[in-house]
C-alpha cells in the first residue's frame, strides 16, 4: 500500500485534485480543508502561506495514522499538499 494510501485512506495513491486557488482558499478558509506544505525547511523559512502545517517530505514516513486523522491533518478534512 502506497504512503500517501495508508496515511490518508486514499483509494487511489495518485488521486490529485482539480480545484483551482480560489476553491482551495474557500475550502481553507473555511475549514474544510489544510494545506500540508511538505517542502524543505529552507524552502518553508523563504515564505509559506499563513495557514499552512509544515511537515517536510523527509518526515512524512514518521507520521502515524489514528482513528482522528494523521498527527493533527483530521480525515475529515481535504489536506492539499504543496
Amino acid at each position: 500500500m502506497a504512503l500517501w494510501q495508508k496515511l490518508f485512506g486514499l483509494k487511489s495513491a495518485h488521486r490529485h485534485t482539480d480545484d483551482g486557488w480560489d476553491t482551495i482558499r474557500k475550502n481553507i478558509d473555511n475549514g474544510s480543508a489544510v494545506m500540508l506544505d511538505v517542502r524543505s525547511q529552507e524552502e518553508w523559512d523563504a515564505g509559506h502561506l499563513d495557514k499552512a502545517i509544515f511537515i517536510p517530505i523527509t518526515q512524512i514516513k514518521l507520521l502515524k495514522p489514528d482513528a482522528t486523522g494523521v498527527d493533527g491533518l483530521p480525515k475529515a478534512k481535504i489536506v492539499y499538499c504543496h
